[in-house]
């Protein structure tokens, strides 16, 4: 599904933050992210 072109930027980070939900950065910043989204 390549549909990054269509989504929106929230959605496009959205996507981000799930691939990096296993690093470290991700844990750190997902959970902020998540509640600025």
């Amino acid at each position: 599904m390549e549909t990054e072109g269509v989504l929106l930027p929230g959605q496009k980070y959205f996507q981000q933050i799930s691939r990096l939900r296993k690093t470290r950065e991700g844990q750190r910043f997902g959970p902020f992210l998540k509640k600025a989204l």
